[in-house]
């Protein structure tokens, strides 16, 4: 099995024969086969945050990320996210849209203190 980004496909054409089909994942769960295989070139990390948005919004938000949601509360949940660069995803997170609260790991805070440190500056020089 083989993972593809529909977004880098350029237009179709014949390559030959079609391939032999290969019997699915042993559990049988496409779309965690697809979300385990994406970064599996092991410079993954790990992330987990509380996200201060009902998980319905979320999922509609993140639905095409990958990233997995667990409810804790009617205002809130759990978002677990598997990420190549803490950098990448202390930009996503910020972009998001929605409080939130780093529970690990503590690299993607001390990250996220060092660019609030730069917007602040950044900003301080138009007061």
């Amino acid at each position: 099995w083989r993972t593809f980004r529909v977004d880098r496909i350029n237009g179709t054409f014949s390559t030959g024969p079609r391939f032999a089909s290969r019997a699915l994942p042993e559990d049988g769960d496409l779309r965690a086969y697809v979300a385990r295989s994406v970064n599996a070139d092991g410079s993954e990390q790990r992330a987990e945050l509380i996200l201060h948005a009902p998980i319905e919004a979320m999922q509609l938000r993140l639905a095409t990320t990958g990233a997995r949601l667990e409810a804790i509360g009617e205002e809130r949940c759990i978002l677990r996210v598997t990420t190549r660069s803490i950098e990448g995803l202390a930009f996503w997170i910020a972009n998001v849209g929605v409080e939130f609260e780093v529970v690990e790991p503590p690299e993607l805070v001390a990250h996220l203190r060092n660019v609030a440190a730069r917007i602040d500056r950044a900003l301080a020089l138009h007061t």
